[in-house]
């Protein structure tokens, strides 16, 4: 009898190979045979499941931006919204290797329309689930609009620290996170620890 494969979870499980094989080899070197033996598995499963390598890259995107969504998810609705906002920052090994693929998608989010909807879309789902939280914690005025500028210093913020983790331990990013978001959300009627 032929083995079952659940052919949504080999796809998933091939995604997050490519997630390794991007940390290790950085986006624009890593090939086709690094996601597979990452994976376990030949070149042509990987094939099988994914057209191309723009596929794979396509799924490995899509995981880090459901790894950052699940993240911030699991800190909404807390007491401080800076908390609650400072999950989404690379303070962690994992969120690091996450921030740094996520960068390095950047370029090709330019350069290429389907990893820029994906970015788009990301950044709509996640301005939407940070407005609807800052709405249920008081916020007067136009909570898309504090939500947008909120993402951006997230943005900026996991950039630096990105980019010089040794400089930017997690004390030091949710330090200047509560710098820069306090006065943006007293102005927005809401309070913060």
């Amino acid at each position: 009898m032929p083995k079952k494969v659940d052919h949504h979870k080999r796809r998933i499980t091939i995604a997050e190979a490519a997630i390794v094989a991007i940390a290790e080899r950085g986006l624009e070197n890593v090939r086709m045979v690094d996601i597979a033996r990452a994976a376990g598995a030949t070149t042509g499963t990987v094939v099988h499941y994914f057209p191309d390598k723009d596929a794979v890259l396509l799924a490995a995107l899509d995981a880090v931006i459901q790894h950052l969504l699940t993240q911030i998810a699991q800190s909404l609705e807390t007491a401080d919204p800076i908390v609650e906002v400072g999950a989404a920052l690379p303070v962690n090994a994992p969120m690091r290797r996450d921030w740094s693929i996520w960068l390095q998608f950047w370029a090709r989010a330019v350069r290429k329309p389907e990893f820029g909807k994906l970015h788009e879309d990301y950044y709509r789902t996640l301005a939407a689930g940070l407005a609807d939280s800052m709405k249920a914690k008081g916020v007067t005025g136009d909570a898309v609009a504090l939500a947008d500028a909120i993402i951006a210093v997230v943005d900026g913020v996991a950039v630096r620290a990105t980019l010089e983790p040794a400089a930017w331990p997690a004390t030091r990013q949710i330090d200047l996170l509560r710098r820069l978001l306090r006065p943006l959300l007293a102005e927005a009627g809401v309070s913060t620890s």
